[in-house]
């Protein structure tokens, strides 16, 4: 497959360099909502993206092969075997981007036979009629890191470990795979940096200054603000910096300046953060193209700081 022999290639050099990390939470009709993101993977080939596809509310649940019944009509002209299927295989006919299957863990209360379900429907996301869908990661949103109790008596590490194993044995064949935690805070678990168990650990999910956002329930609309150096210092552990991703969403309600864009993923690239992704306003508007953080002038951005940070 040419994304596996082309990743095996950059794993050295380019891997190295900070990549965008985009919860692309967007279903692909219109098409057209798709275009920013192919036009950004275009137009920034030295960037690696890893796409994070979420075909339905928990991922792959609500999806059959590939992509289903994932709450979307089947009109005779579209619908999700109609719509996902070309989405993905657009994605992946790019030789710099990984695609990740969404799956929420529901801060470790998600029942355990409904993660492995999602994982093992992500990992039967393969050739279709001719196109490559495979997706060759999984992003576990809401990773628990609170020490509560859960279902079964147990840990936050112990449910983290159990449903990464599953993914890593599902996967086994799929090269360059990677797996993401979404903590979104600072991490309680040392473990899921230094067990092997995540690649990824996003140490920060919020907005650009804090706030309540008035489109959630609370206590889910609380927001805390991203204060640059200080929250890389305080969430990002040491020697992890290689390990640890960063989103940053609302960026409109900020300063909301060019400047202060451009200062923001600067000072990311600077500190080695592995991935990252700063967004104008939610996820759900990621293809819009108000400035100035739409996507592709995100993604320009962190090319150049890419190649100011050698």
């Amino acid at each position: 497959m040419k994304y596996i022999s082309i990743l095996a290639t950059l794993a050295v050099g380019a891997l190295a360099k900070t990549k965008l990390l985009i919860p692309y939470y967007v279903y692909p009709f219109p098409a057209d909502r798709w275009q920013p993101l192919y036009t950004a993977i275009e137009s920034n080939p030295d960037l690696i993206f890893q796409v994070v596809v979420n075909a339905g509310p928990n991922g792959a649940r609500w999806a059959d092969l590939p992509g289903g019944n994932c709450v979307a009509d089947q009109d005779p002209d579209h619908g999700c075997n109609f719509d996902w299927r070309p989405a993905v295989a657009k994605l992946n006919t790019y030789n710099n981007v990984q695609t990740l299957g969404y799956v929420r863990t529901n801060y470790g209360n998600e029942p355990y036979d409904m993660m492995v379900n999602n994982i093992t429907i992500w990992s039967q996301w393969k050739d279709l009629a001719g196109t490559d869908i495979s997706i060759h990661g999984i992003f576990f949103d809401e990773t628990p890191n609170n020490n509560l109790a859960h279902p079964g008596g147990q840990t936050d590490v112990q449910i983290m470990k159990n449903v990464t194993d599953v993914a890593r044995a599902r996967f086994s064949g799929v090269s360059n795979f990677s797996v993401v935690y979404n903590v979104g805070q600072k991490s309680n678990h040392d473990e899921y940096f230094t067990s092997g168990y995540a690649d990824t650990v996003i140490v920060y999910e919020g907005c650009r200054i804090q706030e309540t956002l008035p489109e959630l329930p609370p206590p889910d609309n609380n927001c805390p603000g991203y204060n640059g150096q200080a929250t890389i210092d305080a969430n990002v552990p040491a020697g992890q910096a290689g390990k640890s991703s960063i989103l940053v969403h609302h960026f409109a309600d900020g300063p909301n300046t060019a400047q202060d864009l451009q200062a923001l993923i600067d000072n990311i690239v600077a500190n080695g953060i592995q991935s990252a992704f700063i967004l104008q306003r939610t996820y759900e508007r990621i293809w819009e193209s108000e400035a100035p953080a739409n996507i592709g002038a995100v993604a320009s951005l962190f090319t150049a700081a890419n190649a100011a940070h050698p």
